[in-house]
């Protein structure tokens, strides 16, 4: 038993090497002992530190050796948690039929138990695993599940899990309302969390002003009794100042605190209105501005031709159902921060390192109303000149991106295109100034900016103040 209690103690330290040591020696023990009922537990010790580890394989191996042991012992709880950990493991190797089949047992071991502790999060890992697969009915319907046993067991953080996973699977199936109840309801829920962590640090506050109220008057005590009989006339009056300052000076505190919560929350409301489109109440001009500045490896501007007219072709509420579910589309297939300009222009900021080639890659499974859309974007790096010590504005970034789009919107519509610019490390930080279009004229010109798209560069039409020096037959790098 001690190999065991230092090897559960090491893994849970993380010292994996130290916690496999002791297992194995613990097994080596149990089985001298004939003590079968431990090595159970040694197996799912050994598989628990290699699922830490992610070696997801060692992990099933040991779990299911864990699981034959039960099996002979007729455990039946410790079997349903073999097959819940055995779930997971699958699940994590990308095998979610196999991921299933396991947690479906464990749910049925854990349902016929009555282990509602075990249920609620077996349900939830179902949830998870359906989630992933877009299994959208399968997610309602252990989402919903766990979301009754989290109610039931007071578990918070696993009923705002629950109502996640929901809100995910209405939201794919095209349930806006039952999207938004279900929101309200994680809205409040995170609430009611917020109030009672509050309530629980008034109370320590009030705990603490009491415990040095109760040592301030223990200390007068100890003092009056070693005075004279006129030093107890003015104790009274003494006692009564110092309870007055006191809830006075709660009181403030309390003021102070209710107004600080109350400005955070305006200026967070102020904030998600300042970056959100007034029309759609999309993510707008001013967020992709903003999030550009946040690691940020790459920015694109991207187009939609047959979209350019959609709030007078088909009216404003149409045109912003539209307009929504094609940034939700972008943002999936994308990868990225998506934010609507306009009808049909939607700003792209990435985190990860990737290239234009690599973006019009994940685009070509764009669609909408089940018809393939055509695509245009203009993209660069961030940040664009190698010195780094040197950070464009916003405004000509932005420019820079218009300029790139309106070269891919001048070649053949056939097909997407796309048109990417990237300044060489020895390019002066001056061509980027305005009037930016004439002095990326000269840059291109003078070969300073590389030019990078999926079309022919010698079908480009660039604008008319651009490259109006440059011939048809100029080779642009």
């Amino acid at each position: 038993m001690l190999q065991l209690n230092l090897a559960k103690l090491y893994r849970d330290l993380e010292q994996w090497d130290d916690a496999l040591n002791y297992s194995h020696q613990a097994i080596d023990s149990f089985k001298k002992l004939n003590f079968d009922a431990y090595l159970s537990s040694c197996m799912t010790v050994i598989a628990t530190v290699y699922a830490h580890q992610e070696e997801w394989n060692k992990a099933i191996d040991y779990y299911l050796n864990a699981q034959q042991i039960d099996a002979k012992l007729q455990n039946i709880i410790a079997q349903g948690l073999n097959f819940h950990n055995l779930g997971e493991a699958y699940f994590k190797l990308g095998n979610p039929e196999n991921a299933l089949d396991y947690l479906h047992q464990a749910n049925k071991i854990f349902r016929e138990r009555h282990s509602n502790h075990y249920l609620v999060y077996n349900e939830l890992l179902i949830a998870q695993v359906a989630n992933a697969s877009h299994t959208w009915e399968l997610v309602l319907d252990h989402a919903q599940k766990a979301e009754a046993l989290a109610q039931q067991l007071h578990l918070d953080a696993e009923l705002a899990e629950a109502l996640g996973y929901q809100v995910n699977a209405y939201k794919a199936k095209g349930d806006n309302q039952t999207v938004v109840a279900l929101q309200d309801k994680l809205l409040t829920l995170k609430q009611s969390q917020i109030a009672q962590q509050q309530d629980q640090q008034q109370q320590r506050q009030s705990g603490e002003l009491n415990e040095q109220q109760l040592t301030l008057k223990v200390t007068q005590l100890q003092q009056q009794n070693q005075r004279q009989q006129e030093i107890l006339n003015t104790r009274d009056y003494f006692i009564g100042a110092i309870l007055l300052l006191l809830v006075v000076a709660g009181s403030y505190c309390l003021y102070l605190l209710r107004e600080q919560y109350r400005h955070k929350r305006q200026l967070a409301v102020i904030r998600q209105c300042n970056t959100t489109d007034p029309i759609t109440a999309l993510p707008g001009f001013r967020g992709f501005c903003e999030q550009i500045y946040e690691n940020c490896t790459a920015i694109a501007l991207l187009a939609v031709k047959t979209e350019f007219a959609a709030d007078l072709v088909r009216g404003h509420h149409q045109a912003s159902k539209r307009q929504q579910t094609l940034l939700h589309k972008l943002r999936h297939l994308s990868k990225a921060q998506v934010y609507s300009l306009r009808p049909g222009l939607y700003g792209l900021v990435f985190e990860e390192a990737l290239n234009a080639k690599q973006l019009q890659h994940r685009l070509d499974g764009l669609t909408l109303d089940e018809q393939p859309l055509m695509t245009d974007f203009g993209f660069i790096p961030h940040p664009l000149l190698a010195d780094t010590d040197v950070q464009l504005p916003t405004a000509i970034l932005y420019e820079t991106l218009q300029l790139a789009l309106s070269a891919s919107l001048s070649l053949p519509s056939a097909e997407s295109h796309y048109v990417a610019l990237s300044a060489l490390d020895f390019t002066p930080s001056g061509i980027f100034s305005n009037p930016l279009y004439e002095q990326l004229e000269k840059g291109i010109d003078r070969g300073f900016i590389r030019i990078e798209t999926n079309g022919n560069k010698s079908e480009i039409h660039w604008p008319p103040t651009v490259m109006s020096a440059i011939s048809d037959n100029h080779d642009i790098i």
